[in-house]
């Protein structure tokens, strides 16, 4: 319908279908495009968006360029729980598509470390990024 408001409800109602149905995704593929980033201009749209691109990115052809978007989108990322959406859902999708989201996790983390006022997120991300640096053995 391309009304914002009407495709932020739905985003938030799939979420919550997709929690409870993991294997209905494939029904839902042809509305998950890139189009959805321009339409969204609601925070709890934007971080239904995000768990879903994190969740589901390997089936969502545009996952991780769709991401760049919401991250380019929401670049003052005071809103805490759409921070910490953002560094979830990339970090989530950086685990099942690497090379594709290499460089938006590596843009997200340096956006939250640098501009996050909220403690908790900033912090987070920081443990993140420090996860990713170590180069621990594995225990035998």
């Amino acid at each position: 319908m391309q009304i914002p408001y009407v495709t932020i409800e739905t985003l938030k109602a799939l979420k919550d279908i997709l929690r409870r149905y993991p294997d209905a995704i494939n029904e839902f593929l042809p509305f998950l495009g890139p189009k959805l980033t321009t339409e969204i201009i609601d925070v709890d749209g934007k971080v239904a968006l995000c768990w879903i691109l994190g969740k589901f990115g390997q089936c969502i052809e545009d996952a991780p360029y769709m991401l760049e978007k919401l991250i380019e989108d929401s670049k003052e990322l005071q809103h805490a729980h759409l921070s910490s959406c953002l560094v979830e859902a990339t970090f989530r999708l950086f685990f099942k598509r690497a090379p594709e989201t290499k460089k938006v996790l590596a843009a997200i983390f340096q956006e939250v470390m640098t501009n996050c006022t909220d403690v908790h997120v900033k912090q987070r991300t920081i443990m993140l990024y420090r996860l990713l640096q170590t180069n621990v053995p594995l225990a035998k």
